[in-house]
C-alpha cells in the first residue's frame, strides 16, 4: 500500500532488499518485554497470559542468547527523492 501511495503522488522509489540477521535478546524477559511493547499488551492481562504461553513454547537458547527464530529474514529499505 505504501509503495501504491507513493506511485500514485507521482514519486519513483527503489526497493533494496538487504539480508536481516534473525533478533536475538539476553533473556526471554527481553523477549517478553518487547513483545508487550511491540502488541501494547497490558502486564497482567489475559493477552499477557497468552502471550507469555506462546513465548514459553517457542522461544529457543543457542549460545546464550534467546530467539523465537533463528531463521535469517529480509528487511526492505525504500527510498525515494523529495520534490
Amino acid at each position: 500500500e505504501f509503495l501504491a501511495l507513493l506511485l500514485a503522488k507521482g514519486r519513483l522509489f527503489e526497493v533494496r532488499l538487504v539480508p536481516r540477521t534473525p533478533a536475538s535478546f539476553r533473556s526471554p524477559e527481553e523477549i517478553l518485554a518487547n513483545a508487550r511493547r511491540q502488541t501494547w499488551v497490558k502486564v497482567g492481562s489475559e493477552k499477557d497470559r497468552r502471550l507469555q504461553e506462546y513465548l514459553d513454547a517457542n522461544i529457543t537458547e543457542r549460545d546464550g542468547r534467546y530467539s523465537l527464530s533463528w531463521e535469517p529474514g529480509t528487511l526492505a529499505i525504500v527510498t525515494w527523492s523529495p520534490r
